[in-house]
């Protein structure tokens, strides 16, 4: 069985079962409550429609659908069901109402109830824009009041919400195909989701300007409803303009390495690929930290690799500065890299990253220092090193932040080049992706450290998480470095 219509594989890992709707000119996928891939014709117009619990730490709560009833007439289709959030100390029953009508019309609603309290960042509806018909397009705004801007969906990646104060939408397709979805029961902005790795724009309730997490009572509810409505010329060859922001980016052998952890030993004698470097951090404020140092520098002289340091300081960084260029002195020639971070703050701080690294070059020219972050993309696009003194930007890329189906984990590849473009946008210096991993090495979005542990991922060793890592890669032309976890199955295969 092939996985996906576009890649072409046969996976070990199952997809979610799902049954084609087609109503009118309408045609889509419903998958596990939701509605997946609306197509007017062979046009996509809306990626996904779905309803989403997520707890405090960002996670999304997957739900247990019961109670699915579907009938069909001449006028459509008639979807009900329930869902039950059972996760994080949550739990949060929601009943759904899906009509898929021969008049083009989709409309989606949701009516939940809290059965405990608990803190929660969001819950509702959400609506993904797929970025094939809809980037560089002009769309026009409707807000609460009646008010109404026009806008344009983002070539370049928006760090921040390109749209807000919406209760409209509509915008026209490159086809000259006209859809707009009309928003109730909340105020709805939209984010570039690209900046977290997915493959479409999000438009969601609530507004992020409205503090989170928020306690939400036992017997709370809510209702929403989102209502789409598509028209036009199916035989229409006309076709909108749209700016062009693709940068020719300078080709260039991408470094491949692999994370140095407890899980590498014993992998050295299967590596069947070059492997340029081995990823590891070091937390300078800790007292083992130069024990931990002398045993990746003994990894990276047997497998004949460099190393990529990951350096998390603290207050006293220059005394942990200092000791750490004192240290290294012996061993600097297995260094590639460095880059410099914060415990407490996701992003280098500009004082770190100016008083570090004249006194990284003057000592060792050869290894470069860099600024970013081990989070996601998102960090880096907000928070550009402008004219900080650097050798590269770094951040961390995986595809399940908002979702862990195969069908959205696939999706995800196709957005992996505008990264790459957009940061080509604001900055020349050499681009490090470290981790680019298929499951996340750590929640940075958790309230605490302890919160932020995470179970080990049950696609993490199949031959898919092998197949996507590849694939990866290869999207993220113009990377010069490139960190990915040890998976059994992508050094044996």
């Amino acid at each position: 069985m092939l996985i996906d219509d576009s890649w072409d594989f046969e996976s070990d890992v199952p997809l979610l079962p799902y049954r084609k709707l087609a109503a009118g000119s309408l045609t889509c996928l419903y998958e596990a409550g939701n509605l997946r891939r609306i197509k007017y014709a062979d046009t996509e117009i809306v990626r996904m429609i779905y309803g989403a619990v997520r707890d405090e730490n960002w996670n999304t709560i997957i739900p247990l659908v019961t109670d699915e009833m579907i009938t069909e007439d001449v006028k459509g289709i008639a979807i009900h069901y329930t869902a039950n959030y059972k996760a994080s100390g949550i739990d949060y029953k929601a009943s759904f109402e899906i009509k898929f009508s021969s008049d083009n019309r989709v409309e989606f609603s949701m009516k939940g109830i809290a059965l405990n309290s608990f803190k929660k960042n969001r819950i509702g509806i959400c609506v993904l824009h797929p970025l094939k018909s809809c980037t560089g397009n002009q769309l026009q705004i409707v807000e609460p009041d009646g008010n109404s801007y026009n806008a344009k969906f983002p070539g370049f990646i928006s760090p921040h919400q390109p749209f807000k104060n919406i209760q409209q939408m509509h915008w026209q397709t490159a086809d000259k195909i006209n859809a707009s979805v009309y928003f109730e029961g909340e105020v709805f902005e939209t984010e570039d989701q690209r900046n977290w790795g997915d493959s479409s724009y999000k438009t969601y309730g609530t507004p992020l300007e409205i503090p989170y997490p928020a306690l939400l009572q036992a017997g709370e509810t809510m209702e929403q409803k989102i209502v789409l409505t598509v028209t036009g010329n199916l035989n229409s060859n006309i076709v909108v303009s749209k700016e062009n922001h693709i940068i020719q980016e300078r080709k260039a052998e991408t470094k491949i390495g692999f994370i140095y952890g407890p899980d590498f030993k014993g992998l050295e004698e299967v590596f069947n690929r070059p492997v340029h470097h081995l990823r590891v951090e070091f937390f300078l404020y800790e007292k083992d930290w130069m024990d931990k140092l002398l045993n990746a520098m003994d990894a990276a002289q047997s497998t004949n690799t460099q190393l990529e340091l990951i350096l998390f300081f603290d207050d006293d960084y220059n005394d942990q500065l200092a000791a750490l260029l004192l240290g290294i002195k012996p061993f600097s020639t297995l260094i590639y890299s460095m880059l410099l971070l914060d415990r407490r703050i996701k992003i280098t701080p500009g004082y770190l990253m100016k008083n570090s690294y004249e006194s990284i070059k003057y000592l060792y020219p050869s290894i470069k220092a860099g600024y970013g972050t081990e989070a996601n993309f998102a960090l880096l696009n907000r928070f550009p090193p402008g004219d900080l003194p650097c050798d590269f930007v770094s951040f961390g890329l995986m595809p399940q932040v908002h979702a862990s189906d195969i069908r959205t984990i696939i999706e995800n590849l196709e957005c992996l080049p505008d990264i790459i473009n957009s940061i080509r946008s604001f900055t020349d210096k050499e681009i490090h992706i470290s981790p680019l991993s298929l499951h996340k090495i750590k929640n940075h979005d958790a309230v605490s450290e302890e919160e932020g542990k995470l179970e080990e991922d049950p696609l993490k060793n199949t031959q898919f998480a092998a197949w996507w890592i590849k694939n990866a890669i290869s999207q993220l032309g113009g990377a010069a470095l490139i960190s990915i976890p040890p998976y059994q199955s992508l050094v044996s295969s």
